[in-house]
């Protein structure tokens, strides 16, 4: 091969793993998290910068159709969307806009690969990666909600009752998991590996929940074991 070739080649690399993080130049608006308060160039478009954490396909028309979401996308949009640093728009609320749009489409996505697809064990994995909680919220039996007091705001809530509230979010989730697992003792969890290179091995409940990655079989091995044996004596 001729030093040319070479090269040609290493920029071609280049350009498709850039396209497989980032997206391509010439896809839409729609494939991307945008802005508030993004600019757009001469011909109107929206300048590149102002997009970020490409989930979609080049197909996209609509950003909230699930259709069109591309799966290795919407898994580093996950992982990457607390790193972003917009041009225009607040971080924080730009990072927590994101998130919530994210993960929207990874439940809605869950619960349309249910009836069977190809791409459930993949959206499985990417749902429990990120501790996404795939249940609908708003019907959920147990959930987080901000209803409580100035001091103690986070609250657990089974059947539209408190059962206690916390000063910390985190404490609240704590919680809602062990409810959770708790409810689902003796679920029949299994181990998979498909989740990413640094934590390959998934806990995956029979409804879809995901329970967590893992580096090591053992100890996905381990969370499926407490999980299922949960409130067994």
């Amino acid at each position: 091969m001729s030093e040319e070739k070479f090269y040609d080649a290493v920029k071609d690399a280049a350009d498709k793993h850039a396209e497989a993080i980032f997206g391509d130049r010439t896809w839409p608006d729609a494939a991307f998290m945008v802005e508030k308060g993004a600019q757009k160039d001469a011909d109107g478009k929206t300048l590149q910068k102002y997009r970020h954490l490409v989930h979609h396909n080049k197909n996209a028309t609509d950003p909230n159709q699930n259709s069109t979401v591309d799966l290795p996308h919407l898994r580093n949009a996950l992982a990457r969307a607390n790193q972003v640093k917009p041009v225009a728009e607040d971080a924080a609320g730009f990072q927590k806009r994101s998130m919530s749009h994210l993960q929207k489409h990874a439940k809605a996505l869950l619960k349309t690969y249910q009836k069977s697809s190809a791409n459930l064990a993949e959206i499985q994995a990417i749902c429990a990666e990120f501790n996404i909680v795939v249940e609908d919220e708003s019907d959920a039996a147990v959930k987080v909600m901000k209803n409580g007091t100035a001091d103690m705001p986070y609250c657990v809530m089974q059947d539209g009752k408190k059962v206690k509230c916390y000063a910390m979010m985190k404490d609240a989730k704590d919680h809602m998991q062990q409810m959770m697992d708790k409810m689902n003792a003796g679920a029949n969890t299994k181990v998979v590996k498909n989740g990413p290179a640094e934590k390959p091995f998934c806990v995956i409940g029979a409804s879809g929940h995901g329970f967590g990655c893992y580096a090591t079989q053992q100890e996905a091995q381990s969370r499926s074991d407490q999980v299922n044996n949960f409130g067994k004596k």
